[in-house]
């Protein structure tokens, strides 16, 4: 009705068993289809990564993925970089990080929607000896939070 429905190009190449408890982190390439369960972490490096959870699915845990189609419940929060659909079975106990959200009526969140667009360069934080904080590129992000929440970066200094 809006418009030609995004379709996922990751084939699924792994899967969970419906009556599968996996405790422990999660790495992966590609696309996974969850039916069971996982006690522990997420993660997926991969741009084009596809996590599917099925209604029957269930992930107590971070969500660290490109892409996501959730049915079913995750309780902790979920990172996506590119998109996530939520079916209208799925059931988010903690906080949505997203680029691009798709909701079906049914579905059910109960926690934060932070909007995150897609960053050019990603900021990777690393310390020094002094309280400055640097980001990957060199710049100088500012420690100072007294006027919000998030680091900010300064001007390159000319000297």
């Amino acid at each position: 009705m809006f418009g030609k429905k995004k379709s996922f190009q990751a084939p699924v190449n792994s899967f969970i068993g419906q009556h599968t408890v996996l405790s422990g982190s999660l790495q992966f390439r590609g696309g996974l289809h969850i039916d069971g369960t996982i006690e522990g972490d997420i993660f997926s490096d991969d741009d084009e990564a596809l996590l599917v959870l099925s209604e029957s699915g269930r992930i107590h845990g971070e969500v660290h993925v490109a892409n996501m189609v959730v049915d079913g419940t995750v309780e902790g929060n979920i990172y996506t970089s590119k998109h996530i659909q939520l079916a209208a079975h799925s059931k988010i106990h903690g906080d949505i990080y997203y680029n691009f959200l798709e909701m079906v009526g049914g579905a059910k969140i109960n926690g934060n929607m932070i909007h995150q667009p897609v960053l050019q360069e990603p900021v990777a934080l690393t310390h020094n000896k002094s309280s400055d904080v640097h980001s990957k590129n060199g710049n100088i992000l500012s420690s100072d939070t007294s006027h919000d929440d998030q680091p900010q970066e300064l001007p390159e200094s000319s000297s």
